[in-house]
């Protein structure tokens, strides 16, 4: 739960949320996935930073529920904006970080003002 959900092209992409307690799950999450519209297939994709060393998967700098998410087209490839959310219990993020799709890797940047 509290999760989002981009389409970028013909991918959406899932990303954090939480479990719930009385599923008795009660986690928060950093993971994405990633299901490919056409194929019909969900993944977990890799990360490739930019010294090209590969990832494990490509999660939230955070575990976060509650947060923002849009995909904007862009050259090469889709790039994911996700502001604020919630990392626990009456802890709210502030930060905006940034998934470049055709990488599957995070940045995160600094806002000021």
């Amino acid at each position: 739960a509290d999760h989002t959900v981009c389409v970028a092209g013909s991918r959406l992409i899932l990303m954090g949320g939480r479990g719930h307690p009385s599923k008795g799950n009660n986690g928060h999450y950093n993971d994405v996935h990633v299901l490919d519209l056409l194929a019909q297939e969900w993944t977990r994709p890799s990360g490739q930073p930019a010294d090209g060393r590969a990832a494990p998967f490509a999660p939230l700098s955070t575990p976060l529920w509650n947060h923002a998410a849009v995909a904007v087209e862009s050259v090469p490839s889709y790039k994911v904006f996700v502001f604020g959310g919630q990392k626990a219990m009456l802890s709210y993020s502030n930060a905006l970080s940034v998934l470049d799709t055709g990488r599957m890797y995070w940045t995160s940047t600094q806002v000021v003002g």
